[in-house]
């Protein structure tokens, strides 16, 4: 009897955890990735971020409207959006090898072979 609440927990936490497995989503290779997968990882994962500047100038007295009543003291220039990726992760590499494959079918098998190995190369530590 001493034993029965140790065990029943036990229990409760191999079925919890069992559980947690069988629900969690199964990833795609990176292989069978869509163009719209490779695209999420490049541009909004945590080894890739689109950056958007913008900046704000004050209008010049020549780029003012004629109507005072109109507040247009600050004007927004049109600005950049420039990507950052780390390259030495792999899901990186693997989008980046992906895009190239989808955007480019007839590939020579030996480059093909080149871009999977990129795609695959294991980063070290450092």
């Amino acid at each position: 009897m001493r034993y029965k609440l140790p065990v029943v927990m036990f229990l409760t936490i191999c079925l919890m955890a069992a559980a947690s497995v069988v629900g969690q989503k199964k990833l795609k290779p990176w292989k069978e990735w869509s163009k719209e997968d490779a695209q999420k990882v490049l541009n909004n994962s945590p080894w890739a971020h689109l950056q958007v500047d913008q900046d704000f100038q004050e209008a010049s007295p020549l780029t003012r409207p004629p109507d005072p009543s109109i507040d247009t003291r600050l004007k927004q220039n049109e600005g950049m959006t420039y990507g950052i990726r780390f390259f030495s992760a792999r899901p990186i590499r693997q989008a980046f090898v992906r895009m190239i494959q989808l955007q480019k079918k007839d590939l020579p098998p030996d480059t093909v072979t080149r871009l999977n190995t990129f795609a695959e190369v294991l980063s070290e530590d450092s």
